[in-house]
């Protein structure tokens, strides 16, 4: 559903980070191509989705270091979000080591398990200026995403709210421009 969701946010200006699994973009580098021809940011999910956190040392830098080569992040910042969005000072630690920064989320859906309705009501509900807001591509299974879109973008930007980049948000907390 990926470029139905790149279709979704070029019609509303709007601009996304991408976490992408390492093993998703070396099956699909048109789709990594087309984020990034888009003016998303591209960021490091690891390569195999599971949760990250319960890879030992080696094999964490490792899953980091494999996507990383097939991303190529570009950026003033390297963003990695954790599989599962659990993370601990041992994994911040060796993100840092590798010039990464971990990015999680202020507001996390269940879009496989909730009709796109509830993730709708869910966004709008608890979106707040500089929330980090999650969605997940993907499969058919996850087409409920642009729908979700299609409905949110309009009221956010509605409320004021412009939709960036992790690193474009990052910027704006900081004072600078991005």
């Amino acid at each position: 559903v990926t470029p139905g969701i790149l279709a979704v946010l070029r019609a509303h200006r709007a601009h996304a980070t991408f976490f992408v699994i390492g093993s998703h973009a070396e099956q699909h580098p048109e789709l990594v191509e087309a984020i990034r021809a888009g003016g998303h940011e591209l960021g490091n999910h690891f390569y195999l989705d599971r949760p990250s956190i319960a890879l030992d040392d080696d094999e964490l830098v490792a899953m980091l270091l494999k996507t990383d080569a097939l991303i190529r992040p570009a950026g003033p910042r390297k963003w990695c979000r954790p599989g599962s969005g659990w993370i601990d000072q041992r994994m911040i630690a060796l993100l840092a080591d590798h010039d990464y920064h971990p990015c999680l989320a202020s507001v996390y859906p269940l879009d496989l398990t909730t009709p796109p309705w509830f993730n709708q009501w869910h966004f709008v509900a608890n979106a707040r200026p500089g929330a980090i807001l999650v969605l997940h591509d993907g499969g058919p299974e996850r087409a409920g995403t642009i729908a979700t879109l299609e409905a949110v973008l309009p009221r956010l930007q509605e409320r004021g709210f412009r939709v960036v980049t992790v690193s474009e948000l990052w910027a704006m907390r900081r004072g600078a421009a991005p």
